[in-house]
């Protein structure tokens, strides 16, 4: 396995005791802003602001590499598929920090993502994408929610490995698991709630939860039972006409 170098706590006058403390700052003051306590941003928002952007900027390059490691890694697997990357926008690190109050912006493992999406019969190329990952990279975490699904009913491999002292994650799914991800990314919008962390409506979170199962049992090639079709069926009409008027506006 090729280490990484560890991410050093200063970089010149920008060290990690200032990222957290930017980190603290803006989880207490959006969270005071919901709350609706206080409505003013001034120049310590700015201030802490400017230093996540800093920070989240830091892995840009280190993703970059990853990226193209794991295009590298996929040519090696004969498999042809498009690797997209992106670096969590600021909008959603204070959220995170908000729902996570004990996290640290430093530490936050997601700042910088990339995503391999492979068809449901390239299970063996996906598989042996993840162990290149783990022989020759410096490699923090492996969540495979494959074998065993979140509540939501998500459904992909996440790898955490660490380049040029950054934690980079790397996501590896299937079609349709992405078709699945794609709806509670659309249902979030229409319901204004946090789908994916299990926040919202509780019927919308259970036919997320048996559409993600049926998903699943029919990319295996199995048959999904009628009663899971109906009840599928069922949600999606009530959920369809109780945001009919947002879904038109989509």
């Amino acid at each position: 396995m090729i280490r990484s170098r560890p991410a050093s706590d200063t970089e010149g006058d920008f060290t990690v005791g200032r990222i957290d403390k930017a980190g603290d700052f803006l989880r207490r003051h959006e969270a005071a802003v919901a709350s609706g306590s206080l409505a003013l941003r001034g120049p310590e928002h700015h201030d802490a602001v400017a230093i996540l952007n800093r920070f989240r900027a830091l892995h840009q390059l280190a993703l970059t590499k990853v990226v193209m490691g794991v295009r590298s890694f996929m040519a090696s697997e004969e498999s042809d598929v498009e690797v997209a990357q992106r670096l969590k926008r600021q909008q959603r690190i204070v959220g995170k920090l908000i729902r996570f109050p004990h996290m640290r912006l430093s530490q936050m493992q997601d700042v910088g993502g990339c995503r391999a999406i492979f068809p449901d019969d390239a299970e063996p190329a996906l598989r042996g994408v993840l162990r290149r990952i783990q022989s020759q990279w410096a490699v923090r975490r492996v969540d495979d929610y494959t074998a065993t699904p979140q509540p939501t009913g998500y459904r992909a491999i996440h790898a955490i490995v660490m380049r040029d002292g950054r934690q980079i994650e790397i996501q590896l799914r299937t079609i349709t698991q992405q078709h699945w991800a794609d709806a509670v990314e659309l249902l979030e919008d229409l319901t204004g709630s946090h789908l994916k962390d299990g926040e919202g409506p509780a019927d919308v979170l259970h036919l997320l939860r048996i559409a993600a199962d049926a998903s699943a049992l029919r990319a295996a090639g199995g048959t999904i039972p009628t009663q899971t079709s109906g009840e599928i069926e069922r949600l999606t009409d009530i959920v369809v006409e109780r945001y009919r008027g947002r879904i038109s506006r989509q």
